[in-house]
């Protein structure tokens, strides 16, 4: 899974969200001021925007804005475990 930052502003902090992204993700930092084409590619307009990707660099899901540790910890178990295949993140994150 590639997940692209949409700014370089929102760092990661936890030691678990960091050990997370270590195992499951390619963590990619993005300017879009810089990286018009990724910005247009992606429909990209607002930052902080997280996008996560699929292996063939299909969009699954994007998020705007911050995220919250709790939040943001969910959203990268629904993307890794592959709960994106199967069930919508707004039911997900209910559970």
């Amino acid at each position: 899974m590639l997940l692209l930052q949409g700014d370089g502003t929102q760092g990661f902090q936890n030691k678990d969200i960091i050990s997370i992204l270590n195992e499951r993700f390619l963590l990619v930092e993005v300017d879009i001021s810089r990286q018009k084409d990724l910005k247009e590619d992606y429909r990209i307009n607002y930052t902080p925007t997280s996008l996560f990707l699929d292996i063939r660099g299909k969009p699954i899901i994007d998020v705007k804005g911050y995220i919250p540790t709790k939040r943001f910890r969910k959203l990268l178990r629904y993307v890794g475990e592959n709960h994106y295949k199967t069930t919508a993140f707004s039911d997900f994150e209910k559970e």
